[in-house]
């Protein structure tokens, strides 16, 4: 058996922050119709690495803002999100 992505087990990658990756995971249901699937919901986590850190957003302004509050100023200032 072969092992699982990370797009899988973490979500699909959409952007960096400092060094925390924000993910998106999507849950999908079937439709009426034969074997279509279609996207039921998705939030928005942020990851460093493999571990997860935090999770629940709905948004990208806010996960991007949350991910530079747990930075703080110094890594701020170090990756210039200033």
């Amino acid at each position: 058996m072969a092992t699982k992505s990370r797009a899988t087990t973490q979500g699909n990658y959409i952007c960096k922050v400092g060094f925390y990756d924000i993910r998106q995971k999507t849950t999908e249901r079937k439709t009426k119709k034969g074997n279509k699937t279609e996207v039921a919901s998705s939030e928005l986590v942020i990851c460093h690495g493999r571990n997860f850190i935090e999770g629940g957003f709905k948004s990208k302004e806010k996960v991007v803002t949350r991910a530079k509050e747990l930075l703080g100023d110094v890594f701020c200032g170090v990756y210039g999100l200033n």
